[in-house]
């Protein structure tokens, strides 16, 4: 007895018959190249955990990435994101086994900014927008904002007391530290 694409014999062996050809999806950096010629867009700023769905439109598009945000990734691969430069932002805990393979690669992205996020691990399974999103928003905010004012001195470890534009991230945590270096990346040092 035949029904639909099954084909049923006296074992009750089922044996599938292909009727078409196997589905064959563009790859996510193409989707994502049509997306923005689609609606015009010459760049956009790509934020996320993972740099698994954004490398190969890096690899094939990097000049299309206006910036690239990974929070609490659980690794980085610094030859796929070396070309994004000062455009890289890593968000990251200050420990735990993800935070501390993130910080061991840090160094050999010395055009990136790092931010640490005093007295979190950024576990895979961990709701970072409602555990940090408040931390995470106000980082973001101030990376976008130093990239687009003219070129600054280097950034430097921020305080409660800055005067600086991220002060608003270290008045919205008070009890938390924070710190955007070039070359490392480690927890401010300071008030507490």
């Amino acid at each position: 007895m035949r029904l639909g694409a099954l084909s049923f014999q006296s074992s009750l062996r089922r044996t599938v018959i292909a009727t078409t050809a196997p589905i064959q999806h563009p790859p996510v950096e193409a989707c994502l190249a049509q997306l923005l010629d689609h609606f015009g867009i010459a760049g956009a700023h790509f934020a996320g955990r993972s740099l698994a769905d954004v490398q190969g439109f890096i690899a094939k598009y990097p000049d299309r990435v206006a910036s690239l945000t990974l929070v609490c990734p659980t690794v980085l691969n610094p030859r796929s994101l070396a070309p994004l430069g000062a455009r890289l932002m890593v968000v990251t805990g200050d420990h735990g086994l993800g935070a501390r393979r993130v910080q061991a690669v840090l160094p050999d992205l010395p055009e990136a900014t790092a931010v640490v996020l005093d007295d979190y691990a950024g576990l895979t399974w961990a709701d970072l927008a409602a555990d940090r999103g408040d931390d995470i928003d106000a980082a973001i905010r101030e990376f976008h904002q130093r990239r687009a004012a003219p070129r600054s001195r280097r950034p430097a470890c921020v305080s409660r007391k800055a005067k600086s534009p991220a002060s608003r991230f270290a008045s919205a945590a008070p009890d938390r530290r924070w710190c955007c270096c070039r070359s490392t990346c480690r927890p401010a040092s300071g008030n507490r």
